[in-house]
């Protein structure tokens, strides 16, 4: 849970939308990372499109823009772990 809080926080502190659009509120993109031991990110796949391309390649670009994530704690032995993240406008949830 650890590493989440501190995965969640890498990826929140980039998850800043341009104030030039207006968002639907209803738009949501899910996606799965696949995270290596270092912080690296093995995979990154979407899971669920929102129906509006350009919030889907500004989630994608908030996450290149974020990584490397945080590396695994010492006590995480898995060599990657994958997770899923939801966007909504103004919005992050694990």
């Amino acid at each position: 849970k650890q590493y989440l809080a501190s995965l969640y926080e890498r990826v929140h502190s980039y998850w800043i939308q341009p104030e030039m659009r207006r968002w639907n509120p209803g738009l949501e993109t899910i996606v799965v990372l696949t995270i290596r031991r270092d912080g690296s990110i093995a995979g990154m796949e979407i899971e669920r499109k929102s129906r509006d391309r350009f919030f889907d390649q500004f989630v994608m670009k908030t996450l290149q823009s974020a990584a490397p994530m945080p590396p695994f704690p010492t006590l995480l032995t898995q060599p990657v772990i994958e997770v899923g993240l939801r966007f909504k406008p103004g919005e992050l949830a694990m």
